[in-house]
């Protein structure tokens, strides 16, 4: 629970802006996207937990460029990314099936 406290509090500390765009209004939601800048490091299969954040889910689902597949699980308002492309190679298509057993 603390977490979740410190998570939505945090954005409140942030210094500066982006453009004359702060997070640290009381109207914005917390976001996070730093996964934007690393997606085409990830290996197929890869598999990304949002838990809660649905506002950042969607900004996610609206700006990611490869093929995600999306599962929700809206009971306990978690939502799981899946990297769903091709295998790299035999190793990795080893790694694939080990996660969808």
């Amino acid at each position: 629970m603390i977490r979740v406290f410190f998570d939505y509090f945090s954005k409140f500390f942030v210094k500066g802006s982006v453009n004359n765009i702060s997070t640290a209004h009381k109207d914005f939601m917390p976001m996070s996207c730093d996964i934007l800048k690393i997606e085409y490091f990830l290996k197929p299969g890869t598999i990304i937990v949002v838990d809660g954040r649905t506002s950042n889910l969607r900004f996610l689902i609206n700006n990611l460029q490869r093929k995600w597949s999306v599962i929700d699980d809206f009971k306990n308002d978690q939502y799981f990314l899946l990297l769903d492309e091709k295998p790299l190679g035999r190793l990795n298509k080893e790694q694939i099936k080990f996660y969808y057993k």
